[in-house]
């Protein structure tokens, strides 16, 4: 499905719904709102790269914003979605909206979301989307201006419920600053509302995609996973915190590593580092692998043989289906 805003002088609408997806623009412009039927469909469809339903040949010729959303299935990046769909060689701009990581590519954004949905047996499951939002050519300043406050407030998941959570600098800490969203704590907080944790759950799906494409373009290349018998704490084993993270593991891969949006481990023992929860000392970790400090979020890699490893992260957000086998063990 399509959704047309098309500028219409003199209307105001304070707020606008979108289906199921619960889309909020919290917003008050000068909108109408027309949905239209998209029969195609597909991924691979012409009108990803040539905004067909926006050019001037458009029975809605005047000027429009339109919406566009997929299901993100493999779970990409925005950057990687449109590199496999769109394939075009054009200088892209990296945003933030409503959280969610996005990227601009003149007039149309592409934002990697994520949507509470009903899945297998009434379970939920976090779905994540592509949203696609673009406005046609040649349109006025008072459009352009239009759109540029869309991005600014766009919201999405107006489906959970929603309570506010605390500002933390550090897992297992407590706050009397309350907060929805990170852009509601101090520089170098991150919220802990449920919204802010799916926001980091969809970028912890995100990344572990892109990780396993690493592993897997090495394999296809040495025929066995990388393994890590030198430099890092425990042989074969390494967390992204570590410092083994890049200068071990994403050397043996041939580029940087994505990290965990908080990538902190949980409080660990006085005499062992802070961060690491390494005891340079004693060469022991704070727990027993693969189990980690309570309330650690971090990734982690462990090489099992030339034909497995395993990969694993700490989800924040509780009782989403597709979630469950992605988690690491149970902290200790």
């Amino acid at each position: 499905m399509l959704y047309f805003f098309r500028t219409l002088k003199g209307l105001k609408i304070k707020i606008i719904k979108i289906g199921f997806i619960g889309i909020l623009l919290a917003v008050i412009i000068p909108l109408t709102v027309q949905a239209v039927t998209n029969n195609q469909g597909t991924l691979s469809d012409s009108s990803l790269s040539n905004n067909q339903y926006l050019n001037n040949n458009n029975p809605l010729n005047s000027d429009a914003i339109a919406v566009r959303v997929f299901n993100n299935d493999n779970y990409l990046s925005a950057y990687d979605w449109y590199q496999y769909n769109v394939r075009a060689n054009r200088s892209l701009q990296s945003l933030i909206i409503d959280g969610y990581e996005a990227i601009r590519d003149d007039r149309t954004v592409y934002v990697a979301a994520s949507n509470v949905v009903t899945c297998s047996s009434s379970k939920q499951c976090l779905q994540p989307i592509i949203a696609i939002i673009s406005f046609n050519q040649n349109v006025s300043s008072e459009t352009i201006d239009i759109f540029g406050q869309l991005l600014n407030n766009w919201r999405f998941n107006q489906n959970i419920n929603n309570p506010k959570g605390s500002c933390l600098s550090k897992p297992a800490t407590t706050s009397t600053i309350y907060c929805l969203s990170n852009k509601d704590c101090p520089s170098g907080q991150y919220c802990t509302s449920a919204k802010a944790k799916i926001v980091r759950d969809t970028k912890r799906l995100i990344n572990l995609t892109s990780i396993h494409q690493k592993l897997k373009q090495y394999y296809d290349t040495y025929h066995h996973y990388p393994t890590l018998e030198a430099g890092t704490y425990l042989i074969n084993k390494t967390l992204s915190v570590w410092p083994s993270w890049q200068k071990t593991l994403a050397l043996k891969l041939g580029s940087s590593l994505p990290i965990d949006p908080i990538n902190q481990l949980g409080p660990c023992p006085a005499e062992y580092n802070p961060i690491t929860c390494w005891n340079e000392q004693r060469r022991l970790f704070a727990t027993p692998w693969p189990s980690l400090p309570p309330d650690s979020y971090t990734y982690q890699y462990e090489y099992i043989d030339s034909h497995h490893y395993r990969l694993c992260a700490n989800f924040e957000s509780k009782g989403y289906a597709n979630l469950a086998g992605l988690n690491c063990p149970q902290n200790h």
